[in-house]
């Protein structure tokens, strides 16, 4: 797990550095070193780390020839990074980091762009876990990712660009069509109505979910599972803390003077993903599925907190709350590592582990 708190606290110090700094050229330095660790951390990992780790490298292994990329059976894009790897290197570390290149640059790039205090993104994306999601479900990692800059497609009404966004996710998994209604649901004022819309949409989500993953199934098997019965158990800390922290956002509303209409429909989109939690909790479904599925919604907190403490400024317990959201989140981030995707223990790429031995 140390690997992971060093992670968090060098990143997170680095974007910080990065804002202070008032020199260019400081300012790319300390992104770089971000970008470089969170690559470094994705791409040389041990198969072992992440439940699904060991399912991607047999797709990187049988992909030989760009014939191979649509031979998988899956959506084509992890293979072609796989493809691509397998020009440079047979070993799996190849693929990894070109999926933590991916997964790093679209969140650095969207928090730079759209986040009004990018230390305290990269602390959400991190902490959350949102981040670590491509350390297990790898290709459905890479589509949340994507799609996070699209964020401000939506709120800039740019439905092309957005669409594109969608394309290229879905090349990645098709579970990113969902997001698709997005784009016509969230950009408005977060009120009653939407409130009792996302009500309804609970309501009849529960009553119909039978038929809503056979619907699924139609377009793919593989989402059946999703309407399995599973442990709910190992899901209620995450199920608990998405409800929570949507139920403080709804709350926290009625402070919001800066950066108000960003606001609302960031929270009208993490709503959403705490419709798929409640469903999922009422039906006692699969949880990491349901997790996955989540993430497209729920990574609007990473831009939402920003807005929380910015709102706080006059705030005199300001500090206070800042050291509740750290430690609170903190004790998250520790019950995610050790319950959740075989995260830990945390190890390197055999190939790495000779170079240190070469070394030293």
């Amino acid at each position: 797990m140390t690997v992971y708190l060093v992670l968090l606290l060098v990143v997170t110090i680095a974007i910080y550095l990065s804002q202070r700094a008032t020199d260019r050229s400081a300012r790319r330095l300390m992104y770089a070193v971000a970008f470089a660790s969170l690559v470094l951390v994705g791409g040389l990992r041990n198969g072992s780390v992440g439940t699904d780790s060991r399912s991607h490298i047999v797709i990187f292994e049988r992909t030989v020839e760009l014939a191979d990329v649509w031979k998988s059976g899956l959506e084509p894009g992890f293979a072609l990074l796989s493809w691509l790897g397998k020009l440079v290197s047979d070993n799996y570390a190849v693929v990894f980091t070109l999926v933590a290149v991916v997964v790093t640059l679209c969140f650095l790039w969207g928090m730079r762009e759209l986040s009004v205090d990018p230390a305290v993104s990269i602390f959400v994306l991190l902490a959350s876990g949102i981040y670590l999601v491509s350390f297990n479900g790898t290709r459905q990692g890479i589509a949340i990712a994507v799609l996070f800059p699209a964020i401000g497609f939506i709120y800039y009404r740019k439905f092309w660009p957005f669409l594109v966004s969608v394309a290229v996710a879905c090349f990645f998994h098709i579970s990113a069509m969902v997001v698709l209604p997005v784009y016509f649901i969230v950009p408005r004022k977060n009120d009653f109505r939407y409130n009792a819309l996302v009500f309804g949409a609970v309501v009849v989500s529960v009553l119909f979910f039978s038929e809503l993953v056979a619907l699924a199934g139609r377009l793919n098997p593989r989402y059946l599972v999703y309407g399995e019965v599973g442990q709910l158990s190992r899901g209620l800390v995450y199920a608990a803390s998405v409800v929570a922290i949507g139920l403080f956002f709804l709350y926290f509303k009625r402070y919001v003077k800066q950066h108000r209409p960003w606001y609302d429909l960031l929270l009208n989109l993490y709503l959403l993903g705490v419709v798929v939690t409640v469903v999922a909790v009422f039906r006692t479904t699969f949880v990491s599925g349901v997790m996955r599925l989540n993430s497209y919604f729920t990574t609007s907190q990473i831009l939402l907190w920003p807005i929380v403490f910015a709102n706080l400024h006059r705030y005199r317990h300001r500090a206070m709350v800042g050291l509740a959201f750290v430690i609170l989140f903190l004790v998250y981030y520790g019950i995610l590592l050790s319950r959740f995707s075989n995260l830990v223990p945390y190890s390197f790429n055999p190939l790495v582990q000779d170079w240190f031995s070469t070394l030293f």
